[in-house]
């Protein structure tokens, strides 16, 4: 017969776990996509995943994932806004205790801010090592009015739009792309809806 788990001994472990866990740093506007983006990593819907998100710094909150036996945590940033100066010290001091990786969000729809270029190049000058990847989101809102997704997916593997993608996209998208230049290892497109534009599928990307 199976003994029974020692209830401290299980959260003493998740607690280890969850210390040990690296962090993906999320980085980006609001309405950029961070949660959405996070909860389709997370599997879970974003309603829920927002339920879940707890203080960790003066400016973002954290979400460890699985919560029973964590193997990654997320770190929200809150603070970066257009008209409000954002001090990453405490939120880059957590990240390097167990790094993992810095994915930006940034609306395909919107200009890149000068103040998250400006946190970008603080984070690459303290350390290089740290992989930054961006996610371009809202996609839809370049389509062409009455237009939805391409299927399949029309972008490489670089994140350059294939000539199937709606018109539109490409121009913008390569702008965005110049301005982060050799702030970003990487992109990908996305567009993570959850149904609720009736966009199919609501996972794009």
């Amino acid at each position: 017969m199976a003994r029974a788990e020692n209830p401290a001994q299980v959260e003493a472990a998740r607690a280890r776990a969850e210390a040990e866990a690296p962090f993906v740093w999320m980085l980006g506007a609001p309405g950029s996509g961070q949660t959405a983006v996070m909860a389709a990593l997370a599997q879970e819907w974003r309603a829920a995943l927002r339920q879940e998100l707890r203080p960790a710094t003066a400016t973002a909150e954290s979400f460890a994932h699985p919560p029973e036996m964590p193997l990654i945590r997320f770190l929200l940033t809150t603070a970066i806004r257009p008209d409000t100066p954002y001090d990453e010290a405490e939120d880059m001091a957590l990240v390097a205790q167990a790094p993992g990786l810095v994915l930006v969000t940034q609306a395909a729809d919107a200009p890149v801010s000068a103040g998250l270029l400006a946190t970008l190049r603080r984070v690459r000058r303290a350390h290089p090592d740290w992989p930054v990847l961006v996610a371009q989101t809202r996609l839809h809102l370049l389509y062409p009015p009455g237009q939805g997704h391409a299927l399949p997916y029309a972008f490489d593997a670089e994140g350059i739009p294939l000539p199937r993608a709606p018109h539109g996209l490409a121009g913008p998208l390569a702008e965005q792309r110049a301005a982060f230049g050799d702030l970003a290892d990487g992109f990908v497109p996305l567009d993570l809806t959850e149904g609720q534009e009736g966009l199919d599928p609501p996972d794009y990307g």
